[in-house]
């Protein structure tokens, strides 16, 4: 086997299997184990991180950004909703957020992880209500690709 394709390290659902780049969780394996076993930290590090190809079963963009759906909650002493909220959204949505929020502003939310993130699905419970940040956030983009490295340093 060639020494540059046993030093790679793959995303994968299994750890037992070689998998495609797409996969979106987080188990890493090299081809060899005794290649990994033999690898330092800092050629860990310097290996690519693979893009990929859809957001299916990540959810990082989800975690530790507090909650952005806090923006379309009710403004008490205010005679109309917040400009972002979608004329559309279902009242048990706004009833949701508000009764999570109870008043809150955006940044003294928890920053665990938004509301509407599903952690065992890890995706959006509301996928087509969501804010204008989550629709702007780009797959496989810089930031993307920075949480997804993050993600792996603390593995």
């Amino acid at each position: 086997m060639d020494v540059k394709k046993q030093n790679m390290v793959w995303i994968t659902n299994d750890p037992d299997q070689p998998c495609r780049s797409d996969l979106p969780t987080f188990h890493f394996h090299a081809l060899k184990n005794e290649t990994h076993a033999a690898m330092s930290g800092s050629q860990m590090n310097s290996l690519p991180l693979l893009p990929p190809e859809t957001c299916e079963g990540c959810g990082l963009c989800c975690e530790g950004i507090g909650s952005p759906v806090l923006l379309y909650a009710s403004r008490p002493g205010l005679p109309t909703p917040h400009p972002f909220r979608p004329a559309d959204l279902p009242q048990d949505l706004i009833d949701e957020i508000d009764n999570h929020f109870a008043g809150l502003t955006r940044g003294q939310e928890s920053q665990d992880r938004c509301l509407w993130f599903d952690p065992v699905a890890r995706a959006c419970r509301h996928y087509e209500f969501r804010p204008q940040i989550c629709q702007d956030y780009e797959l496989g983009g810089r930031a993307c690709l920075q949480r997804r490295r993050d993600e792996l340093k603390s593995m």
